[in-house]
């Protein structure tokens, strides 16, 4: 193995062999490298990390050597590739880092550092998992559904109903509730309007919900803190449609994620290289960063009385650098991928999506907008829930017959790559009133609809003048 190896463009050294950075060609050079052997980076006596009791500790099971980024399971046999329990890897302890008190070199500036971009996953295993070789760590779609047999919906047939009407004080007593909600409205109108004519009818609203069941694979990884392994020694991997998983309720949208068994495996962290923690980004692993209220100077200029004074800076006290804050001048912080513990469980994830497909139409005759049926109640005058439903027949709106076929036959086959656990149909009759109104010397109409009675005008007579007319 060698001493240090690329990964995604980057160098990964051992932490052990030499310490970090490594001291024979390694970061920063002997010879006038950056920064100054004297009081740089990293100091040689009690600097971070030091060599006995740094990190990591020797006691530790830590890798001994630059960590590969897939386990040496060559040349072992099967059983001994993929343990079922290893044990726990030990959390990098930010108390055995030793804060940095060495000199930091004049040129340095690092107060608007950004946080690196880290590799977004580790490069795929070598094993070869059975069914599972072009999944990556971008969701895929795992394969159509295992076929089931067509099933065709019976077609449904709906018997016409009687419809009610409303009196012209149910009319009016709707429209003064309307008023009262409304700011630019005076309800002087609605009290003494004279209404002329009440015209009844009805919206049809139909619908049509397809719940489906989508699966999705990818890669995924998680901080391996110790225990179980679910790796490929416990046999082959179950296919995607082979995992049993039930929805909570139909008609419900939910997502539900799911380790594949028999696909885990440990590895080194990618982004660590197994140590468990990364050098600052903030301060690049000195601990102190320039101070920004003097600019690094320690000191800074005052006028008190007329005359310019130099006095010591209070924020870094005349030193003109100061604690990082973000590693709390250790000089390295925990790696957020591995949580600190320099190993990842790796797996492949399977993506559950339940998901309530739903297509409408909606017949309505006035010159109200169609939309503002969506939101109230009406007579359900047939609903029907079954695997496959078949299309209305025989309804007296013709309409909806065809645009019930239409549907069926459209959510059929929208979804190819989906399952469909359900499907239901629903429709409903919404009463509809026109009322034609007469104020003064104004005439106008108003529609009250819905078993909620909920009022829509374009005509109110009576209105702030600073107000549009809704």
């Amino acid at each position: 193995m060698s001493e240090k190896h690329q990964l995604n463009g980057k160098q990964c050294y051992p932490p052990q062999q030499g310490g970090y950075p490594p001291q024979q060609g390694g970061y920063p050079p002997q010879q006038g490298g950056y920064p100054p052997q004297q009081g740089g980076y990293p100091p040689q006596q009690g600097g971070y990390p030091s060599q006995q009791g740094g990190y990591p500790p020797q006691q530790h099971n830590s890798y001994q050597q630059a960590p590969s980024m897939v386990p040496q399971t060559q040349g072992l046999p099967q059983q001994q590739q993929y343990g079922t329990a290893q044990k726990a890897p030990v959390q990098w302890d930010p108390s055995t880092a030793q804060q940095y008190h060495g000199e930091m070199s004049d040129d340095y500036q690092n107060e608007r550092a950004e946080e690196p971009v880290v590799p977004s996953a580790p490069p795929p295993l070598d094993v070869v998992l059975p069914g599972y070789e072009n999944v990556a760590y971008n969701e895929a779609a795992a394969g159509p559904p295992p076929s089931y047999d067509s099933v065709v919906g019976e077609a449904a047939s709906v018997d016409s109903s009687n419809f009610k009407s409303i009196t012209s004080e149910e009319a009016k007593e709707a429209l003064l509730e309307y008023v009262s909600q409304e700011c630019c409205y005076g309800k002087g109108a609605a009290k003494d309007m004279d209404i002329k004519d009440i015209q009844s009818t009805s919206a049809f609203h139909y619908t049509l919900e397809t719940f489906t069941e989508g699966r999705t694979t990818k890669w995924h990884y998680v901080p391996y803190s110790g225990g179980f392994v679910d790796g490929p020694h416990n046999g082959p991997a179950p296919g995607p449609w082979d995992i049993q998983s039930n929805a909570t309720a139909l008609f419900k949208t939910e997502v539900k994620k799911v380790e594949i068994p028999h696909t885990a495996s440990v590895r080194a962290c990618h982004v660590c290289c197994g140590r468990g923690f990364n050098r600052c980004w903030h301060c690049h692993g000195r601990g102190r960063i320039k101070c920004s209220h003097c600019q690094g100077s320690g000191h800074r200029n005052i006028t008190r009385d007329g005359q310019t004074h130099r006095e010591s800076c209070p924020m870094c006290h005349g030193r003109g650098k100061k604690r990082c804050y973000t590693c709390s001048g250790m000089g390295c912080v925990r790696c957020k991928e591995c949580q600190g513990f320099g190993k990842l469980k790796q797996f492949i994830q399977l993506t559950i999506s339940y998901s309530n497909n739903l297509s409408d139409h909606i017949i309505e005759r006035t010159d109200m907008p169609d939309h503002l049926i969506r939101d109230v109640t009406g007579d359900v005058i047939f609903q029907q829930a079954a695997l496959r439903v078949g299309p209305v027949q025989n309804f007296i709106e013709q309409e909806i017959n065809r645009r019930s076929s239409e549907l069926v036959s459209s959510h059929a086959t929208a979804w190819p790559a989906k399952l469909i656990l359900q499907q239901r149909h629903k429709l409903t009759a919404v009463p509809v009133y026109e009322c034609r109104f007469k104020f003064k010397d104004k005439e106008g109409r108003f529609w009250v609809y819905g078993h909620q009675h909920s009022v829509y005008t374009k005509e109110y007579p009576h209105t702030c003048c600073c107000c549009n007319i809704l």
